[in-house]
């Protein structure tokens, strides 16, 4: 829709009004295993239902499990009837506001939705709208998200959909997966026809009418769309990496305000093992300009001139510091994207992980816009953008008792209007966690009182990244699975390391209590499912029958004793 058509393709969620809006659909449950994706989709016409089909064949070509949701309907019976609407598919599983709880249980999201005057369809905002529950507990940070849309017409919200979309994304703290141009063999850059399909992700136009379908090109971008999200998911799930990571940091600092962000990001990511190299924008103005500024000398840290550019190909993250003009990124900043041509050529930097961190003058001067701006060369690239969601509320995030910078994009600063301001305590601090985000090793079980949303305390201990956690309320403790093939219990009183259990050679998945609390079973990599005593911390057992790593523990208590099922991959 690309203003007010009277029919169009698809629409999206809401729990039943007085209105009696109808609801159609299977019961919704998770029967995906990990590594699993959720679809969840609006249709009114069917063209996001088309497109969310060929998705999930993708997916699944990928080698990734599928549920695939329509939200609730939030138009009344009639109103349908009278645009022409046809039925609900009923093969589908409505997802229902008491499934809500389940959602995080997934790997990965793609949302499809339809344009109404170039932004989501009101029952997508409407299922959005009542994940709040999800987003206090920061249940979704972290996980992996795409969108696919349907327009009335061409450039009628073919890319502002995705874009207005992912500010619901990035306050859940979860990772934006665009498609960027890896769909060219399939008719991305093809210009012998009208077709949909961006940088952002898969689309298809319906037509004023609503009656122009999907073409074979679209549904084409679409899969392609879903084997690449597929493959993320994949990436994302399986055993951490035992190389050392390396992240770039590319900034440009006028005052030096953003270089310190850039400095405090970069020790925050060091101390997690991962090798941090800094580089500078080139500078486009002239020494005679930038004395009468007032602009101190440079840092030391090397210029990323266009030699240099081909060298982020090179590293598994990049990191954008960015200080603000007029509500968007400097022109230094802007003339380096300009320069990596070569690389959105070659398509090198897609799949790379990416973030942002901002300097602005004054209050909400380009804070959200800034980072909003520069994600499209982000997503021009296929780059994963990273969020810092709301994962900083334990570093000052949620403060209100004095000026501070830093939102659900990223860290922030405000320089003054006179660029005198330096950055607060609290702005670095934002920024710390921001590089421990991006990181993704902060190796940390966070204890969080619900709902409000308050940090209670840390568990500190592990080497390596945290895969699973698991609550015994008999004794009030924690158990968490590491990448450091451990799994260790903490006391919820002072958030201490009761005790370490190791057996495993590698990664620990997942974990699960048993026998009243008595007894821990543990998952692995390494093929292997161990029971273990809580109290002395031995291996009673050893399964191992699989040959693989097994990804999930379910334990049931419809039997005398409890009763274990746990899954493989093929």
């Amino acid at each position: 829709m690309g203003g007010g058509a009277s029919k169009t393709s698809s629409g999206a969620m809401a729990a039943p009004s007085p209105a009696g809006p109808p609801a159609k659909g299977l019961t919704p449950q998770k029967k995906a295993a990990s590594p699993s994706v959720a679809i969840v989709y609006y249709s009114t016409y069917g063209h996001i239902k088309a497109l969310a089909d060929e998705i999930k064949a993708g997916l699944e070509a990928a080698g990734v499990n599928v549920d695939l949701f329509q939200v609730p309907e939030t138009l009344p019976a009639e109103v349908l009837k009278a645009m022409s609407a046809p039925e609900k598919p009923d093969d589908v599983m409505l997802l229902d506001y008491d499934f809500l709880k389940e959602l995080p249980n997934y790997d990965g999201f793609m949302f499809g939705m339809p344009t109404r005057f170039g932004m989501m369809a009101g029952q997508m905002k409407t299922f959005f709208d009542s994940t709040g529950q999800l987003w206090a507990s920061g249940a979704l940070a972290g996980k992996l998200a795409a969108t696919f849309v349907s327009t009335g017409t061409q450039q009628g919200g073919q890319e502002t959909t995705h874009f207005t979309a992912v500010t619901q994304l990035v306050h859940h703290g979860m990772a934006y997966v665009p498609l960027g141009y890896q769909a060219g063999g399939e008719g991305q850059f093809d210009l012998s026809e009208i077709h949909g399909g961006s940088p952002w992700g898969a689309s298809t136009l319906a037509g004023a009418d609503g009656s122009r379908q999907p073409s074979a090109k679209e549904l084409a971008i679409a899969k392609k769309q879903g084997q690449v999200f597929g493959a993320t998911v994949a990436q994302s799930t399986s055993t951490p990496a035992e190389r050392e990571l390396k992240v770039c940091i590319v900034y440009y600092s006028l005052y030096g305000h953003v270089k310190k962000l850039a400095d405090e990001i970069a020790a925050s990511m060091r101390e997690e093992g991962v090798t941090v190299d800094l580089f500078q924008a080139p500078e486009l103005l002239g020494p005679e300009v930038l004395e009468k500024m007032g602009a101190p000398p440079k840092p030391e840290d090397p210029v990323m001139d266009y030699a240099a550019v081909s060298k982020l190909a090179e590293y598994d993250g990049i990191m954008f510091g960015l200080p603000t003009r007029f509500g968007s990124a400097s022109a230094q900043m802007k003339s380096f994207f300009d320069s990596t041509g070569a690389l959105w050529q070659s398509g090198a930097l897609a799949g790379k992980l990416a973030a942002s961190f901002v300097s602005t003058g004054t209050l909400n001067g380009g804070q959200e816009s800034t980072h909003m701006t520069t994600l499209t060369n982000m997503v021009h690239h296929g780059m994963i953008y990273v969020p810092l969601g709301y994962q900083a509320g334990g570093d000052g995030q949620f403060d209100m008792t004095e000026i501070h910078g830093g939102s659900p994009w990223g860290a922030s600063t405000y320089a003054g209007a006179d660029g005198s301001r330096q950055p607060s305590a609290m702005e670095m601090s934002i920024a710390k966690r921001q590089g421990k985000v991006f990181a993704a090793k902060d190796k940390l079980v966070r204890i969080w009182k619900f709902p409000e949303g308050d940090l209670l305390g840390e568990c500190k201990g592990h080497r390596r990244g945290v895969w699973c956690v698991a609550f015994s309320p008999i004794d009030q403790v924690v158990a968490s699975a590491s990448g450091d093939a451990t799994v260790r219990l903490w006391n919820l009183k002072d958030f201490r390391a009761i005790r370490s259990f190791q057996g495993h050679s590698s990664a620990v998945l997942r974990v699960a209590f048993l026998a009243n609390g008595m007894q821990l079973m543990s998952s692995s990599v390494d093929g292997l499912l161990k029971l273990w005593h809580i109290r002395t911390a031995e291996c009673a057992a050893t399964f191992e029958e699989h040959t693989s790593k097994v990804w999930c523990i379910l334990v049931t208590q419809w039997y005398p004793l409890p009763f274990l099922w746990f899954w493989v991959p093929f």
